[in-house]
C-alpha cells in the first residue's frame, strides 16, 4: 500500500486528505533469457506469480526443471529471470491423484468466510481480490493481488512449488470468467467457489471440463452452473 495526499469532495467543500492506494507494479518473467510474460501486480509473492506464469505458458511442468532464478528491481516493475532444465520436463496426470470428496454446501460458506478475514489491503483500500485454494477439511492459502489473473496464478505456483496435485476447490472474491477455468483446470482444481458472477464462457468451458462451478455464495445461498455431482445438499 502506498499513502498519497489527495482532494475529497465532502458535504460541498472540498479539502486535503491523505490516501492509502494499492501499490500496482509488473512483473517480467524471463526464461533461460527469453521473455515470457508480462504481467500487472501487488502485494508482493513474485516467486509464486513467476512460477504460475512459467507452469500456465507450458515452459514448466513442475519445480523440477526450474535450476535457479534472479529478481531485478526498480521504481515500477521486478523482473524474474528463471534457468531451466527442459530436459527434466514430466508430465503429470491428475488422475493419478486424490480425488477430491463430495462437498456439503456448509462447507463453502465456512471457508469462503475465513478467506475473506484475511483480505487486510481489501479492508484499507477497496482495491484488492482474494484468491484461496482448499481442501474439503481447510484452505490451503490465499493471496491478495489488485488483479484476479495475478492472484490466481500466485495460487497456481504456491501448487507447484509445494508439489501438490490432489484434486482442491478454488475460492474467489471476484467473477469467474474462462480464464479462471482454463487455469484452475491445469492444477486440478475440481470446483471454483466465486461471490460474485461467472461468464458464459466459464459456464461452458468448466461443463467440458469437469469443473464444478459455484457462484454468487452470499448470505445462505449459491447457484450451482455445472457438475452438481460434487455438492451435497
Amino acid at each position: 500500500m502506498k499513502k498519497l495526499p489527495i482532494l475529497r469532495f465532502e458535504n460541498g467543500k472540498v479539502h486535503k486528505v491523505d490516501d492509502l492506494v494499492v501499490e500496482e507494479r509488473i512483473l517480467n518473467v524471463y526464461a533461460n533469457n527469453h521473455f515470457v510474460q508480462s504481467i500487472f501486480y501487488s502485494n508482493g509473492n513474485e516467486f509464486y506469480l513467476g512460477i504460475g506464469v512459467l507452469f500456465y505458458n507450458d515452459v514448466i511442468s513442475s519445480k523440477s526443471e526450474i535450476i535457479n532464478y534472479s529478481k531485478k528491481e526498480n521504481d515500477f516493475s521486478t523482473n524474474l529471470y528463471f534457468e531451466i532444465d527442459s530436459k527434466r520436463k514430466e508430465t503429470l496426470n491428475g488422475s493419478e491423484y486424490g480425488k477430491i470428496s463430495p462437498v456439503k454446501g456448509d462447507v463453502f460458506f465456512k471457508l469462503m468466510k475465513e478467506m475473506l478475514t484475511h483480505s487486510d489491503t481489501f479492508q484499507v483500500t477497496g482495491g484488492t481480490h482474494i484468491v484461496a485454494v482448499a481442501t474439503v477439511e481447510r484452505l490451503l492459502t490465499y493471496f491478495e493481488d489488485i488483479s484476479r489473473l495475478s492472484a490466481v496464478l500466485k495460487i497456481v505456483g504456491f501448487l507447484v512449488e509445494n508439489e501438490i496435485y490432489k484434486e482442491t476447490i478454488l475460492f474467489t472474491s471476484g467473477r469467474i470468467n474462462y480464464n479462471i477455468v482454463q487455469i484452475a483446470s491445469k492444477v486440478n482444481s475440481k470446483i471454483i467457489v466465486s461471490q460474485s458472477a461467472v461468464s458464459s464462457l466459464a459456464i461452458k468451458s468448466a461443463d467440458s471440463l469437469g469443473i464444478t462451478l459455484v457462484g454468487f455464495l452470499r448470505g445462505n445461498r449459491f447457484n450451482i452452473y455445472t457438475h452438481p455431482e460434487r455438492i451435497l445438499q
